[in-house]
């Protein structure tokens, strides 16, 4: 039950403090650069199941604020809370281009879906 509870903390916790840095930086100032030196330099070699952690501090890194989510859930937060610079592409002749996200829905192998850019 104690970690139940410091776990919604923790969580309340990150969204205030993305609250309160999403009202210091603007919108328009996003880094594609500086979102994927961030990921380059904490790669790992194999997969820890924390892509979404690493897409989230990407993008602050970046300078977009954005809450920790579950990877499959970014897909529509992308789309409906950051229509000023993020937009949906369509997949036919799609080519890509550095800061591109993608975001997999979960299966059953993947319940939490995955993210990468």
């Amino acid at each position: 039950m104690m970690k139940k509870k410091l776990i919604i903390w923790a969580a309340i916790l990150i969204v205030i403090i993305h609250v309160i840095s999403a009202v210091y930086h603007e919108r328009d100032s996003f880094s594609v650069n500086a979102a994927s030196r961030y990921l380059i330099e904490h790669a790992y070699e194999k997969s820890h199941n924390r892509c979404a952690w690493h897409i989230m501090c990407a993008m602050n890194a970046g300078g977009q604020p954005v809450p920790l989510l579950r990877a499959c859930d970014y897909k529509w937060y992308f789309r409906d809370f950051l229509d000023t610079q993020f937009y949906e592409v369509p997949s036919e002749n799609y080519i890509p281009e550095k800061g591109d996200i993608v975001v997999f829905p979960k299966v059953a192998s993947h319940p939490y879906g995955h993210i990468a850019m």
